[in-house]
């Protein structure tokens, strides 16, 4: 198992990325095609999840405390839920689908936030950590 995840898990984000366009597919034919489903139910299942993500990396921030924030609040925030999603499509509804798919917009929107935002929570470079310019700065060689 090993042999086969080193040989092809290159391809695993592009599995990754087919599979949440599927499910991004079949949330989007239901949204347009069940007119049965109410819009306040819709705005109630995304609202609930976005609380539930808002908490999620929030007690995670707190958890991780000062020096592991980041690492705690991505600990118990990101969730893989393409699983849940598809066993929702498929097998129960489109309208269970919802909540997941929502917690993947939410917490895929905190994390590009977290990233654009990232400069200014980096600890200031040193000068040990400037790129090497040919000289060999390491104290131990």
């Amino acid at each position: 198992l090993r042999e086969w995840a080193v040989k092809y898990g290159k391809y695993s984000y592009l599995i990754w990325l087919v599979l949440i366009f599927f499910i991004i597919c079949r949330a989007s034919e239901f949204l347009r095609y069940q007119q049965h489903e109410k819009l306040s139910v819709i705005l109630l299942i995304g609202g609930s999840s976005l609380l539930i993500c808002f908490l999620n990396f929030f007690i995670g921030r707190l958890i991780g405390g000062e020096k592991y924030r980041a690492e705690g609040s991505q600990s118990l925030g990101q969730k893989n839920t393409s699983f849940t999603v598809y066993v929702a499509l498929f097998y129960v509804s489109p309208l269970a689908a919802l909540g997941p798919m929502f917690y993947v917009l939410w917490h895929n929107l905190w994390n590009g936030w977290q990233i654009q935002h990232a400069d200014k929570y980096l600890p200031e470079k040193s000068p040990e950590m400037e790129p090497d310019s040919g000289k060999n700065t390491c104290k131990n060689s």
